[in-house]
């Protein structure tokens, strides 16, 4: 205002200056003229109340002319200086106006806030890089709004019943204070064959200081991005609703909200009663607390008739400091992708129901909970290469056989759930194709979990299934490739030796994960050894390796006296552990048999010898072993007895260890 000049006095100075101006003023625009010098509110229509229908801006074709406001006043009132220097620096207040013409503020630079509260904007708001002190658009409706670049030191309010018809735009903008569109709704539908259809609100690149809300019933039709956004603090749009499902053949569809490489300082709030139709996409998204999906329904299955979607969330490289939390009645209708994220506390799943889990190549600092969810029919759960400091889940969490993929995910431990390693031997029986790293990870953490004989337990089945699944890549390559005639057979060969050696190691040592099995393999050939040698020292087909002993042994059926007695489980022990020597089996051994003791020239035998073989080798109903069948089966234990040695002192010294 002019020196000496008052509120009043500036008003009438604006109503003249607005007459040369404009010719003929309503009666809402001579009150706001009265109002902006003394820093009032300019209500245009019978009541100040916010929440009174007669102040709906969606019913202002029904008001008359009296409440109408020209556009290009409001732009005189921010540019022309006699003007703008009588408006007081809290600004113009304007309530409930119906504003004609297009609102052009576009490269100019306002030097006060602007508030249109419940007012009606039919035509284009265009505010290319414009710069404000604060803009405030509460419960008004408007049209497309054309604001790259702009500039708001304060606060941007696109909130409390805020509509926009058509297109906002937002890409470049530098605001201040926060972003609020709480409440709003931005509807511009993707139609085909309309190209400015489909983007609701565009903010790609904006910087804004404070928070961003899209909550509180907030609704978007069409795609809203955030792409490269920095935000200062929270992102929230909790409680809001973006619909943009795909649709065949319409261009735009298909994404309800991006904000894909944008920088978070606060945290992500994409809950309590978040909808989403459409992928909500956060790929490569930094976020300094954070993302909270609890109780919110991602809505995007995979279509047949489609050759996109079936994303539900998308945020693949996401780069989190705090939590993600896709819990407490998160629902999500195709899949949700976490590949590459790195997330810096827990991946809580926890009463989740997912669609598809995807957390291939994933880094989880905290633990990964994963029960208890539920799964879609084919609903899969990747953790390839994905790595977390411990695991929860729970048998009523995993997904169908065929679903669960494992291969290089490393965990520190299972915190909750079963650990008993049968119940994990079905967890990890559920992967689509066979792969040992799921094995080792496990046993590993069943070892450092102080269950060394589970870890043994899944080292063996993992060698199993290995050489179950080696075997078959034999068999498909020879049955494939085109071989000669002796190539073929070579091929034969080689794969029956190592089916063979791999059938000798599973029985003897089990793989090395077994090595009791040799301790089970001697006891066995001691026992019978002890069994047949018993009986054949019963009927004869032992004797003393001693000329003189024999001699006395074959005359009176016995050694002499100062002579080694012959004990069966002593002979049969020695010959089975090739180490251990007790003078047993060197004192006797088996006695040719009275066949071939008669084509040597021997006759001299005692009658009960004859008698046992006359009466069928018969002793008290024990068949006695012949002579022949002893020595082969000595050989035998013998043979046995060093390669069982072998290959325990081999499998603990690891020479053939499969770990």
């Amino acid at each position: 205002m002019a020196p000496g000049e008052t509120p009043d006095q500036a008003g009438q100075e604006l109503m003249r200056l607005a007459t040369t101006q404009f010719n003929r003023l309503s009666d809402a625009e001579a009150n706001l003229l009265r109002a902006v010098p003394k820093g009032e509110w300019a209500v245009c229509g019978s009541s100040s109340d916010f929440d009174d229908a007669t102040n709906d801006p969606a019913k202002a074709d029904e008001w008359g002319p009296e409440r109408e406001v020209h556009a290009g006043l409001i732009r005189w009132l921010s540019v022309d200086p006699a003007a703008a220097d009588r408006v007081d620096p809290i600004g113009i207040h304007l309530f409930g106006a119906r504003i004609t013409g297009i609102l052009d503020l576009s490269f100019v630079c306002v030097p006060f806030p602007l508030r249109l509260f419940r007012c009606r904007l039919a035509q284009e708001v265009l505010l290319r890089s414009a710069q404000l002190p604060a803009l405030y658009l509460n419960g008004s409706r408007t049209g497309p709004i054309r604001a790259d670049g702009l500039s708001v030191r304060g606060y941007l309010f696109l909130s409390d019943g805020f509509t926009a018809g058509g297109e906002v735009r937002l890409p470049g903008a530098q605001i201040g204070g926060g972003l609020d569109c709480s409440h709003g709704r931005f509807k511009n539908p993707p139609q085909k064959d309309v190209i400015a259809s489909g983007k609701a609100l565009i903010a790609d690149g904006a910087n804004v200081k404070g928070a961003v809300f899209l909550s509180d019933r907030f609704t978007a039709e069409g795609e809203v991005r955030f792409v490269g956004a920095e935000i200062g603090k929270n992102f929230e749009c909790s409680g809001g609703t973006f619909n943009n499902p795909p649709q065949k053949d319409v261009a735009g569809s298909g994404k309800a909200l991006i904000a894909d490489g944008a920088n978070v300082r606060g945290s992500v709030f994409l809950n309590a009663g978040f909808a989403a139709k459409g992928e909500v996409r956060l790929v490569g998204t930094q976020i300094g607390s954070n993302l909270n999906c609890s109780r919110a329904t991602f809505d995007n299955p995979r279509r047949e008739d489609l050759a996109r979607g079936g994303v539900a969330l998308n945020a693949d490289r996401l780069n989190i400091k705090g939590g993600v939390a896709l819990c407490d009645g998160f629902i999500a209708e195709g899949e949700v992708r976490l590949p590459g994220a790195r997330i810096g506390g827990e991946l809580d799943c926890h009463g989740g129901t997912f669609s598809g889990l995807i957390i291939l190549g994933a880094n989880v600092a905290g633990h990964l909970l994963l029960f208890p969810i539920r799964h879609a029919a084919k609903g899969e759960i990747d953790l390839t290469n994905a790595s977390a400091d411990a695991l929860f889940d729970d048998k009523t969490s995993w997904p169908a056989s065929g679903n669960l993929r494992l291969d290089g995910f490393v965990y520190g431990r299972i915190s909750e759930g079963p650990r008993d390693p049968e119940t994990r031997l079905k967890w990890l029986a559920l992967q689509p194709v066979f792969t040992p790293q799921p094995y080792r990870q496990l046993a590993k953490v069943l070892r450092e979990s102080g269950d060394d004989r589970g870890a043994r337990r899944i080292l063996y089945e993992m060698e199993k299934l290995r050489r179950t699944e080696q075997s078959r890549i034999w068999r498909d390559r020879l049955h494939n490739e085109k071989l000669t005639r002796r190539s073929r057979m070579a091929a034969w060969t080689r794969y029956g030796l190592a089916r063979g050696w791999g059938k000798v190691l599973k029985a003897t040592i089990g793989y090395c994960f077994r090595l009791q099995r040799t301790l089970y393999w001697l006891i066995g050939l001691t026992v019978l050894g002890t069994l047949l040698f018993g009986l054949g020292y019963l009927g004869g087909s032992m004797a003393p390796t001693e000329r003189d002993a024999y001699a006395c042994f074959e005359k009176q059926g016995w050694p002499p006296r100062h002579y080694q007695a012959f004990n069966p489980f002593i002979y049969a022990l020695e010959n089975s552990v090739p180490v251990l020597k007790l003078g047993q089996d060197s004192a006797w051994a088996p006695d040719p048999g009275p066949r071939e003791q008669e084509r040597a020239g021997a006759v001299n035998f005692p009658p009960w010898k004859w008698a046992a073989w006359v009466s069928g080798n018969y002793l008290n109903g024990w068949v006695i072993p012949p002579p022949w069948l002893l020595r082969v089966f000595r050989w035998l234990q013998i043979v046995m007895g060093w390669m069982l040695a072998t290959l325990f002192v081999a499998g603990v010294t690891g020479v053939v260890r499969t770990e």
